[in-house]
């Protein structure tokens, strides 16, 4: 299905929400807040300060800070100075740290005091955003003037590598406005606030992180230091109220116990699953113990911007087997099933998922030799055709079948490659990592 997605970036699709809510609570951290306007005027001033840095379009810009209020800002305002956010997760080994910063050339690296010692070794400009707001404090709380295009970069986000090296995935403001344009018209959202418990160096945060502040609603932070289990407790505190959760299928595991009736009378929720395969079991308490939930099972690689396929569950779904199916193609994305050769498969038969559209990552940073190998020229293009599709195809590894009802049911991998809380884990890496 194809359907026209904002043309805008994404941080000035926030901006004209800002215009309509200025006051309403944009996130909460702890005991502290932001509203719209706030978080709005804060991220323009930092941005403002980054473009005397000389960030510009493309311009690549790390961000290492633990779940804050400053690390949203941050974000936001390396989106308004034109560049490209690529996220440092602090509990990363130091190694993989070093070496994307090494690999994407970053010039600048928003952080916070306490891990200066973890990045003492870096030769560009840090800016420590707890104890130098005196920098930026000064600068314009005004919009900055934008001359980004929809395919200049949004972020740069490190995957496993199958060599022992990471690979850094370039998306674009394209690719990230078709994939939140769908989210927005598909995901069943109350004014509830999202829950955001993951890192940022993880895809499956894009979510969480900017589809709420499309309608207006509020993210509550979750402090990094809290577990799994923690977030379990806070869903079932009585005075709790949440309308919003992106979880990995090992995390409804583990919340399996905390799913009880106190939920029943909660507001509306909207439940999205997405990272690792889904199982009826995952979900079954869920659909029994809270009435008003939506569920979606999500399946996308980062490659093609977070989701690419979205499967809705219904407490009356008829499931043939133990997994979950993984659905149809989001807008203006075509998801094919091959086999070896390249030709489609029939209905039940085994074949790789291939994927295509606005979602399409302009291939990996530094890597042309497997940019070139894992994003293939579209073999279904015909000549002089008018129809929308990718001139290239993603190849994911994925391993897939059509049922029936020409929904796509997951199959597994072709490689070793494995899922641990929705991370992708290359066992190349590993090895290499054994070896040094």
């Amino acid at each position: 299905e194809n359907n026209n997605s904002p043309d805008k970036p994404i941080h000035q699709l926030v901006e004209d929400q800002v215009k309509k809510t200025p006051h309403n609570v944009a996130v909460v951290y702890e005991d502290q807040e932001l509203t719209y306007q706030q978080l709005n005027e804060n991220a323009n001033q930092l941005a403002h300060y980054l473009k005397k840095l000389g960030v510009k379009p493309d311009t690549p810009v790390a961000i290492a800070i633990e779940n804050s209020l400053e690390m949203l800002i941050s974000l936001f305002a390396i989106l308004k100075a034109g560049g490209a956010y690529v996220p440092l997760d602090p509990t990363h080994p130091q190694e993989r740290l070093h070496f994307m910063l090494q690999d994407t050339n970053v010039p600048i690296l928003l952080t916070q005091h306490s891990l200066k010692k973890m990045f003492q070794d870096y030769k560009g400009t840090i800016v420590f955003l707890d104890h130098e707001k005196s920098l930026f404090q000064q600068e314009s709380k005004k919009n900055l003037c934008s001359h980004i295009s929809s395919h200049n970069l949004a972020y740069v986000i490190y995957t496993s590598g199958s060599t022992g090296t990471p690979k850094g995935v370039m998306i674009s403001h394209e690719n990230l406005a078709n994939y939140i344009s769908y989210s927005q018209s598909t995901y069943c959202l109350s004014n509830g606030p999202s829950l955001f418990h993951s890192s940022i160096a993880f895809d499956l945060s894009i979510t969480s992180l900017f589809l709420p502040f499309m309608v207006g609603n509020s993210i509550h932070i979750l402090p990094q230091r809290f577990q799994i289990d923690s977030l379990g407790e806070i869903i079932n505190t009585p005075n709790s109220h949440f309308g919003f959760l992106k979880v990995t299928p090992t995390h409804l595991k583990v919340l399996k116990g905390h799913v009880n009736s106190g939920l029943q009378h909660k507001q509306k929720i909207c439940l999205v699953v997405g990272g690792e395969n889904l199982l009826k079991d995952d979900v079954k308490g869920w659909l029994e113990s809270v009435p008003r939930i939506s569920i979606f099972n999500e399946y996308g690689p980062t490659e093609a911007t977070v989701g690419s396929c979205v499967f809705k569950l219904e407490d009356h779904t008829i499931l043939y087997s133990n997994s979950i199916p993984i659905g149809k193609p989001i807008f203006n994305t075509q998801v094919y099933i091959l086999d070896e050769h390249l030709n489609p498969v029939p209905i039940g038969v085994r074949g790789e998922i291939y994927i295509g559209g606005q979602g399409l990552a302009r291939g990996y940073l530094n890597r042309p030799d497997l940019t070139a190998d894992k994003f293939i020229p579209n073999p279904f293009i015909q000549k002089g055709s008018k129809r929308n599709e990718s001139l290239r195809l993603y190849r994911t590894g994925d391993l897939a079948r059509y049922r029936d009802n020409s929904h796509i049911e997951f199959l597994g991998r072709s490689d070793d490659q494995v899922k641990i809380r929705g991370f992708r884990i290359e066992c190349g890496e590993i090895e290499s990592i054994l070896n040094s």
